[in-house]
């Protein structure tokens, strides 16, 4: 018998923004197909619409720096905008929520 070893690069993605997850997804599936394994993510802001349960749902771990609730608090901090933005803006997130 002939036993053969076949290597596996572990591959990590690094990404902008994340929103559905999507793309992240796609780019995983060309990653996988080539044989390399993605296992694993990073994303600047996670805009905290869904696209890390999707992540999650899909066995692809991700990591955000920020998200967007630690930037609108950090702002309002700041006195860069209103509370009445930062509420805005949290309802459009939570309406516009695709996975939760």
């Amino acid at each position: 018998k002939q036993w053969y070893q076949r290597r596996v690069a572990i591959t990590a993605g690094i990404e902008d923004v994340i929103t559905t997850g999507s793309s992240i997804l796609e780019t995983v599936d060309v990653l996988n197909k080539a044989g390399l394994k993605a296992v694993d993510g990073v994303v600047l802001l996670d805009r905290q619409q869904g696209g890390a349960v999707n992540l999650k749902n899909n066995h692809f771990n991700i990591r955000s720096v920020f998200n967007i609730s630690e930037i609108l608090s950090i702002l309002r901090n700041a006195s860069v905008i209103e509370q009445d933005t930062v509420d805005k803006t949290l309802q459009f997130i939570e309406d516009n929520t695709l996975f939760s």
